[in-house]
């Protein structure tokens, strides 16, 4: 009796820790209107953004919608430390392009540029840097996009993760109690 219930409480325990699970957003998910800013709207995906608009464009082949640059420069901050990110990208014709990844010290993990091209281009690109805070876009305003993008970790426990990890450990707590009462 008291292995099965230290076992049920150890998988509750368990249970409540969050998985380093994969997360793609694709910017279709709000539905938000074309030429939206996009700031803080996708924090529940564990991003949040700065100097990015949604777009629409149907010479993105990926799904048509992603988020643009609103000037130069732009930065998606992970709410967590991430790694294996990677992105879906359209790129308007003769616009450079140029993407780092930062610690969260600001400090350089990885680069990717693309040259300018002549037509309007997509593609797609995988880091293999791990420990990322941000990522940093860096073009011409309103020809560069990010169609979808996708990484690993980053995730925050949500208000039930703890409760049921509290509970978990409560209940290791009271079966070793009961262990210890038991012997003497």
């Amino acid at each position: 009796m008291r292995i099965r219930l230290l076992a049920l409480a150890l998988t509750a325990a368990s249970a409540a820790l969050p998985a380093s699970a994969a997360t793609t957003i694709t910017f279709t998910e709000l539905g938000l209107p074309n030429l939206t800013p996009v700031t803080n709207q996708y924090a529940a995906f564990g991003i949040t953004a700065a100097n990015f608009y949604q777009y629409s464009d149907p010479r993105d082949t990926f799904d048509g919608q992603g988020i643009a640059l609103d000037g130069s420069s732009g930065t998606i901050t992970f709410t967590g430390i991430v790694s294996a990110v990677s992105f879906d990208l359209l790129v308007v014709p003769d616009s450079p392009l140029s993407v780092s990844l930062l610690d969260s010290g600001s400090n350089l993990l990885e680069t990717f540029d693309f040259p300018p091209s002549g037509p309007e281009a997509t593609g797609s690109h995988a880091f293999t840097a791990t420990g990322v805070k941000f990522f940093v876009v860096e073009g011409v305003d309103g020809r560069v996009g990010i169609s979808t993008l996708r990484f690993t970790g980053g995730v925050i426990p949500e208000p039930a993760s703890w409760a049921l990890l509290i509970a978990g450990f409560g209940l290791v707590g009271t079966a070793l109690r009961r262990q210890r009462l038991a012997a003497a």
